[in-house]
């Protein structure tokens, strides 16, 4: 188990996105804010990567919440498969990426939880802890709502534009 410490340079998004880069089978993620790895998911989902996230479908958040649900139909046309937890509200931020790595902690991976508040996650790699990971995903799934396609999703609007703005301080 390493623990794994930011830089003021943004490395640990670069290293997320350098992981979902690498990897070819299947990747798991529980994360209410999706901005700073969006580029990644969607790359990785084009490559053929079994991508899927599963979101809060109760907020805690409102303009959080809109602002995730404003990437939606960029990520599924990307083949990114969304799930929205609906037994409650849902705040782990954590991710298993082929079954060999996984991330627990407390990261958004946003500029607030990387800079502001100092947040950190724990690497797990070839170890029991990633395949108890993906079992607790694989059971998580059945009791979420899957997105079924992006056309039911709305478009961008004017809200969207502006909240996707101020994403980097939110």
């Amino acid at each position: 188990v390493r623990t794994v410490y930011v830089e003021r340079n943004g490395s640990a998004r670069k290293t997320v996105g350098t992981i979902l880069l690498c990897f070819a089978g299947m990747v798991f993620l529980v994360l209410a804010f999706l901005a700073g790895i969006l580029g990644a998911l969607c790359l990785a989902a084009r490559r053929g990567v079994d991508v899927r996230i599963v979101v809060p479908a109760i907020p805690d958040k409102k303009i959080v919440y809109h602002l995730t649900q404003s990437f939606f139909p960029e990520l599924m046309e990307s083949g990114v498969t969304i799930y929205k937890y609906t037994p409650g509200f849902v705040h782990s931020k954590c991710f298993v990426v082929d079954d060999r790595l996984a991330v627990v902690g407390t990261i958004n991976l946003d500029y607030r939880s990387l800079y502001l508040h100092f947040e950190n996650a724990v690497l797990f790699r070839d170890c029991p802890a990633v395949l108890d990971l993906k079992k607790d995903f694989e059971k998580t799934f059945p009791m979420c709502c899957e997105q079924i396609s992006s056309g039911k999703m709305r478009r961008m609007g004017m809200l969207d534009s502006l909240l996707r703005l101020f994403a980097p301080l939110l």
